[in-house]
């Protein structure tokens, strides 16, 4: 079987500040979803290459990391969810169950996926 290496994560507080960092994070590879809310204090930057997240860099609200992580290990395609992504697990199970209520076939199951 061939060596597959285990997706890192690492968690730390820096200044107060919680910091939840997973995965690659290549400049010239893929794309970039930030999202910057300063009144509640979260910045997260996501990097998705051939519609598979790949790295995820959590500032403020960690929660999701595991969430994201999962993601990674599985090299799920994210494309039908990637604007919905960057808003953490919670947020995209509840659109998808909208959307499977307002559109047949569209799954309504959560992203069972690491973490909770």
């Amino acid at each position: 079987a061939a060596f597959t290496p285990e997706v890192a994560a690492t968690t730390m507080k820096v200044t107060a500040v919680d910091v939840y960092s997973v995965g690659e994070f290549q400049d010239n590879a893929g794309e970039v979803i930030t999202l910057r809310d300063f009144g509640r204090g979260v910045y997260r930057r996501l990097s998705v290459s051939d519609g598979r997240l790949v790295g995820a860099v959590l500032c403020g609200e960690v929660q999701d990391g595991p969430w994201y992580q999962g993601l990674i290990r599985r090299g799920l395609d994210v494309t039908p969810i990637r604007d919905q992504i960057v808003f953490g697990k919670h947020h995209v199970d509840a659109w998808l169950a909208a959307e499977a209520a307002a559109v047949p076939g569209v799954p309504s199951a959560p992203l069972a996926v690491g973490g909770d």
